[in-house]
């Protein structure tokens, strides 16, 4: 795998049977479970933890498609999601690698590297669009995440709930702010050591 860069299309979309919104969610409401059985073969094989995500909603897709793509709803590729969660770099540069393989029944049409160029937050995934084989071009999303970074994410967030129950206000930072700096450090910190392995 390749650090340093997003590879795929800005303007993927779902297939044409997706021009209709009661086709496009019954179409995702029918593949759902089967979609999750490869994912999760797959992410299990390779020693992740598999998280199956809700199917979005109508509402949801009909929110994310006026907010972000003009009212376009077929470009909202997250209909079904999943998030594999990996203990090492080690392990998540294996899924990378073996996702970009030209055999793996799952392809790759979108790569969002977040994890060698992070968010301003400090925290880092890979958020992926694919195509699995026998599902007639539809795509979904498949997030790849570190498992001390969700862990570091998760204590920045009860650091902040234990601030503003103890009564922190005023001109103190906000949340965004807070996360920003203490996750930052905090992740590269994970991200070296797991380098070392």
């Amino acid at each position: 795998y390749k650090q340093g860069g997003d590879i795929g299309p800005d303007d993927l979309s779902q297939p044409e049977p997706a021009n209709d919104m009661e086709v496009l969610i019954k179409t995702m409401e029918g593949f759902n479970e089967k979609m999750h059985e490869a994912m999760s073969k797959f992410v299990k094989e390779l020693g992740g933890v598999y998280k199956q995500g809700p199917l979005k909603s109508a509402e949801r897709i009909l929110a994310k498609s006026q907010s972000d793509y003009n009212n376009d709803f077929k470009k909202v590729l997250d209909v079904v999601r999943a998030s594999a969660v990996f203990h090492s770099l080690k392990d998540l540069n294996n899924a990378i690698v073996s996702l970009m393989n030209p055999g793996c029944e799952i392809t790759v049409v979108r790569f969002k590297d977040r994890v060698t160029q992070g968010l301003v937050s400090g925290y880092r995934d890979c958020l992926i669009n694919v195509k699995i084989n026998g599902f007639d071009e539809w795509i979904v999303e498949l997030q790849l995440h570190l498992h001390d970074i969700i862990e570091l994410k998760k204590e920045g967030h009860k650091i902040y709930d234990l601030l503003r129950v103890a009564g922190w206000e005023g001109d103190e930072v906000e949340e965004e702010e807070l996360g920003e700096h203490s996750m930052r450090n905090l992740a590269i910190s994970v991200l070296e050591a797991g380098a070392e392995e």
